[in-house]
C-alpha cells in the first residue's frame, strides 16, 4: 500500500504522512513473484532490527537505510545505479522507471485500461468521468502479472 512518501527538504530526509495528491495514496496488487520478493525483504529487515538492536530506527519502511531510517535520495541513486551495473544495464534516471512501467502496461500482450494504469501510476483521472471508474485490485494484478510475463519473455 502507497501510504506517504520520502521528501527532502533543506538537507532533511523524512517521511511524509500522505502523498503528494490522493491519487498518490493507493493499494497495489503484487504479483507472485514480486510477493517472494517484499517477503524476502521483509526477513532482511527483520535480521537488521535484531542486529542492530537500540541503534535501528524504525519508520515502517519496506526500503530503509541499513538503519531503518528514510534513505536519503544521494544514497538511494547510489545503490540503483550500483545494481545497474551489476545487471549490465544501461544507465538511465531512476524516475524513468515509471515511464518503463507505464510502456509495459501499454505493449504487447498487457495492454491495459487507461484507468487501470492510471491507477497503478498513481495519476489522477485525464478527464471527469475517469473520477468514476474505480479499477479493482485483480484488475490491477492481473495487468501486473501480463507486464512481468511479457518483459520475463523478451529478456529469456
Amino acid at each position: 500500500k502507497v501510504s506517504g512518501q520520502i521528501q527532502t527538504i533543506g538537507g532533511v530526509t523524512q517521511r511524509h504522512a500522505t502523498p503528494k495528491t490522493a491519487n498518490g495514496e493507493r493499494e497495489l496488487p503484487l504479483t507472485p513473484r514480486q510477493a517472494e520478493m517484499v517477503e524476502a525483504q521483509l526477513v532482511h529487515i527483520r535480521e537488521q532490527r535484531v542486529k542492530l538492536g537500540m541503534a535501528w530506527h524504525e519508520h515502517g519502511l519496506l526500503f530503509p537505510s541499513e538503519t531503518g531510517t528514510p534513505i536519503i535520495p544521494r544514497n538511494l541513486s547510489r545503490h540503483y545505479y550500483k545494481a545497474l551495473g551489476r545487471a549490465s544495464l544501461p544507465v538511465m534516471p531512476l524516475h524513468r522507471l515509471r515511464h518503463t512501467a507505464a510502456t509495459r502496461l501499454d505493449s504487447g500482450a498487457v495492454r491495459a485500461s487507461e484507468a487501470c494504469k492510471m491507477a497503478i501510476l498513481g495519476h489522477g483521472p485525464a478527464n471527469v468521468t475517469g473520477g468514476y471508474i474505480h479499477v479493482s485490485l485483480d484488475e490491477k494484478r492481473d495487468a501486473l502479472i501480463r507486464s512481468e510475463a511479457e518483459m520475463l519473455r523478451r529478456a529469456a
